[in-house]
């Protein structure tokens, strides 16, 4: 009777122990099944950090390139000013103040009229020239 219930007693301790390791050899096949998708997942996430750093060298790029545009788009801009500004200078001394054109005119018609200005003196040139050619 004792070696019954040493017997029993170790098959009720084999069984006990039995259920954890059958458990645990489940988890590390499961856990050995699991790492190429675990792997595959990582390499994609480092890829995508890989993207993300592209995507911000290419924005900080970019904003630089802006920046960059509008420097210049400023310093057009004052130029522009400034060439206008001795543009006006100039025609404020020449006898095209004359014409009387109103500030609100487009430019096509200032143009005309600076056009049928200067054909004027060209004709009033041409008539001196051949008048003085004459009396020679």
């Amino acid at each position: 009777m004792l070696i019954r219930s040493a017997v029993s007693l170790t098959l009720l301790h084999h069984s006990r122990l039995a259920w954890p390791l059958s458990l645990g050899l489940e988890l590390m096949t499961g856990y050995e099944n699991e790492q190429p998708f675990r792997k595959a997942v990582e390499d994609e996430i480092n890829s995508l950090y890989k993207v993300i750093d592209d995507a911000n060298l290419t924005k900080m790029d970019l904003e630089s390139q802006i920046e960059s545009m509008k420097e210049e788009l400023t310093l057009l801009s004052k130029t522009h000013e400034e060439d206008v500004k001795v543009l006006y200078k100039q025609l404020a001394g020449s006898q095209l103040e004359e014409l009387d054109v109103p500030l609100g005119s487009g430019l096509d018609n200032i143009l005309e009229k600076i056009r049928i200005h200067w054909e004027r003196d060209i004709e009033k040139n041409r008539a001196e020239a051949g008048a003085l050619l004459r009396t020679k």
